[in-house]
């Protein structure tokens, strides 16, 4: 029953945040230039995917690392969080099979 449930609210909110998409297509899409359009657009999934994470389990929504980039610059490298947090302290770098650290929105992501 408790599975029933969550899946209800997985698609639930993927409802929610297609609605809020197309309301926002026929709102504000036609009031900005061409080129600003899409970013408007992925702006609000974008938005709806944070809420999401944060509300499926503890820790933020925003993963941040620092990288070597180009000419060995250091960068840092923002990105949705699908592991539960601290999760190079409990298993390491690798993931495999059905690993538990992987959160239900990060598998699905």
């Amino acid at each position: 029953m408790r599975n029933m449930l969550q899946r209800g609210r997985i698609v639930l909110s993927w409802l929610l945040m297609g609605a809020m998409v197309l309301t926002f297509a026929g709102i504000v899409a036609p009031v900005l230039p061409q080129w600003q359009v899409l970013p408007a657009l992925l702006a609000g999934n974008l938005l709806v995917i944070a809420v999401i994470i944060r509300l499926d389990s503890e820790g933020g929504a925003i993963f941040r690392q620092k990288r070597l980039g180009k000419n060995k610059k250091i960068i840092t490298v923002y990105k949705f969080r699908t592991m539960v947090p601290n999760a190079y302290a409990i298993g390491g770098t690798r993931t495999y099979e059905n690993d538990p650290r992987i959160t239900r929105v990060g598998a699905f992501l």
